[in-house]
């Protein structure tokens, strides 16, 4: 059996091995333990920087998107809700704009027209 026990905060996942380790071996001292100490990302969330037992996973707010190594505001006229973290940001609807404004997180502030 193979379990993965990481605590979440915020986009940092740490491994809590050590932990677990301690704890299984007061409970079970005649038995072999064997735990995986590499911390990874869901394939969702893309690695923002890695150490032994820290790992920072990608997880963009609505309004941004991963972009090569960092969330990026989404342009005008586009927008992007929280629903996929790889998701690029959306077009606004066929003569809509967000009025200039970039970041922005519902098809709801696609409004009006654009100006040719």
């Amino acid at each position: 059996l193979k379990f993965n026990f990481y605590i979440n905060i915020n986009n940092t996942r740490t491994l809590l091995k050590n932990t677990i380790d301690t704890s299984l071996q007061q409970e079970f001292p005649n038995s072999t333990v064997s735990i995986d100490e590499d911390v990874q990302c869901d394939e969702k969330f893309p690695h923002l920087s890695k150490g032994l037992e820290i790992a920072s996973c990608a997880d963009c707010p609505a309004g941004q998107y991963w972009d090569v190594d960092q969330c990026t505001e989404c342009p005008v006229d586009t927008y992007r809700s929280k629903t996929d973290p790889l998701e690029k940001c959306k077009q606004c609807p066929d003569q809509k704009t967000t009025a200039g404004l970039t970041g922005q997180k519902e098809s709801s502030a696609c409004h009006g027209g654009r100006s040719l």
